[in-house]
């Protein structure tokens, strides 16, 4: 929260007021110690190959980020190395990697 607050507005010793305004709050008392519990569930294995891929980037790694598809039914990975995360090139690498095994299903 304080890295967030501190890229948007900054004064002397903001860390401090931040935590203390979190300290004297209740709501965020209440809410830290109830956290919503929630039920946890598998995804269903896909009946075909390439039918669901999961896709994120990783990096920046030496000034590269990658964009990491992974099958969900086979753990096939294809990575796709880029200099930036722009809609256009994401856009670029899943075309070149769905005109090699089409689209999926679900992504």
């Amino acid at each position: 929260m304080k890295k967030l607050a501190r890229r948007h507005v900054y004064w002397p010793k903001i860390d401090a007021a931040i935590e203390r305004t979190v300290k004297e709050c209740k709501q965020c008392a209440t809410t830290a110690k109830n956290p919503k519990k929630t039920t946890l569930h598998s995804w269903p294995k896909p009946e075909a190959p390439w039918e669901r891929v999961h896709a994120d980037y990783a990096g920046p790694m030496n000034g590269r980020y990658y964009l990491i598809m992974v099958d969900a039914g086979t753990k096939w990975m294809e990575i796709a190395e880029s200099t930036t995360m722009t809609a256009d090139i994401t856009i670029d690498n899943l075309n070149r990697i769905f005109s090699s095994y089409g689209f999926p299903k679900v992504l």
